[in-house]
């Protein structure tokens, strides 16, 4: 029995918030007649601010960077790894000349490549903003995980282990 608890409690502190992220899955470039939009997901190895939330257009005959576009703003939490904190694109499309780009908690961000601004954006949490030519500061921001919020979460493991025991303790003792 004892030994039971301390595995519980081994797998209750060894949570998803402790672990490092997976590699995301590629997205693939869109390929116009003279373009290419692509999404690199590593932004901090590349001299960038974040890792995420940009759209890269390259000339699709010399493959030169011709304008990129940061779309959304990730402020890191300096109290927890950044890898955790990333959100990444996922998928993009194209629907004449506006640009889609859904995001790892589901938001679609719009761009015109036309003008190369966000001018459209669609979040999960049920805000939806409908301005021409907004900038980046104008997104509103998700909460990001807090150690606040991880320390809740223990607290509130331990008391379910408790519970449990007593639980376990009283119906013994029927």
């Amino acid at each position: 029995m004892k030994y039971k608890i301390i595995i519980l409690m081994v797998l209750i502190f060894v949570s998803p918030a402790n672990a490092k992220r997976l590699a995301p899955k590629d997205v693939d470039p869109i390929v116009t007649e003279h373009k290419i939009f692509s999404v690199p997901h590593w932004g901090l190895s590349n001299n960038r601010k974040q890792n995420g939330g940009y759209i890269e257009v390259r000339d699709k005959a010399t493959n030169n960077i011709l304008w990129e576009l940061k779309i959304y703003d990730i402020n890191y939490d300096e109290n927890i790894e950044t890898d955790i904190q990333d959100v990444l694109i996922i998928e993009t499309w194209l629907e004449g000349n506006l640009l889609h780009a859904k995001d790892e908690k589901g938001n679609v961000h719009i761009i015109d490549i036309n003008t190369k601004r966000l001018v459209t954006a669609y979040f999960t949490y049920g805000i939806l903003t409908t301005q021409k030519n907004i900038k980046t500061d104008d997104i509103p921001e998700k909460d990001a995980i807090t150690k606040t919020d991880v320390i809740l979460f223990g607290i509130i493991s331990i008391l379910l282990l408790v519970c449990y025991v007593l639980f376990r303790k009283h119906k013994a003792n029927k």
